[in-house]
């Protein structure tokens, strides 16, 4: 009974923004190399947006985006840009070169449709395998990826995902793997199986209606006969 489809992602091409538009909107300096920082929510999460912010502020021609809304950061370094509550995130994508992201569901498979080359950090989640994303990614080409938020090899991974050749070679690699946005796949379907279920359910009815209307004549056949009964008597 399962239906599978492709991955589900929020925007289609069509409601991106181009570079320009998406840079002013965010408050992004024109003609510098973007890269956006989003690693999601949870405990681990501010330490390890705290060591790649410091690994990449202070870079001549780069400019970094922080998104942070949970938790919010307390002390963000000079030369970051603090995106807060922008949603959804992938509306902007155009405005920037790199990513450093998590590997939950939404972000990871936006990426993967819609770039830009990105550094997969997966988190720990009881319920999301996310270092199987990550893993995906970095064998099939499609991005780079350490084990986790305390990866020694985070730093060395950020300064490969900043190699101008490295990010060219997996943007080919995702404009040949590009997956379909599986959400009109899926409404479809849904709209097949509702419709389906209704249909079940006016036949139940009208079943059910017959057996009621089945049951009511013979109640009233059989009250019939007892009320002649008692004339009888």
């Amino acid at each position: 009974d399962v239906h599978r489809v492709a991955p589900i992602v929020f925007l289609d091409d069509s409601e991106l923004l181009a570079r320009g538009d998406a840079e002013r909107e965010l408050g992004l300096a024109p003609g510098l190399t973007n890269v956006l920082v989003q690693l999601g929510q949870g405990a681990e999460v501010r330490e390890t947006t705290d060591r790649c912010l410091r690994h990449l502020a202070g870079r001549e021609g780069m400019q970094v985006a922080a998104l942070s809304a949970i938790p919010r950061l307390d002390v963000v370094p000079e030369g970051i840009v603090h995106l807060r509550s922008t949603y959804p995130i992938s509306r902007y994508f155009a405005a920037f070169d790199a990513t450093v992201s998590a590997a939950g569901y939404n972000a990871y498979h936006e990426l993967i449709r819609l770039g830009p080359p990105s550094l997969f950090v997966p988190m720990p989640r009881r319920t999301d395998d996310q270092p199987a994303r990550a893993r995906h990614a970095a064998e099939s080409g499609a991005g780079l990826a350490v084990s986790g938020p305390g990866d020694q090899e985070l730093e060395r991974r950020l300064d490969e995902l900043l190699d101008p050749e490295g990010r060219a070679r997996i943007g080919e690699r995702l404009a040949e793997l590009r997956p379909e946005n599986g959400a009109p796949q899926a409404a479809e379907w849904l709209s097949k199986a509702v419709g389906g279920a209704r249909g079940i359910l006016r036949q139940r009815a009208r079943d059910s209606g017959a057996e009621l209307a089945a049951a009511f004549a013979q109640t009233r056949a059989g009250s019939g006969e007892a009320l002649a009964a008692l004339d009888a008597d």
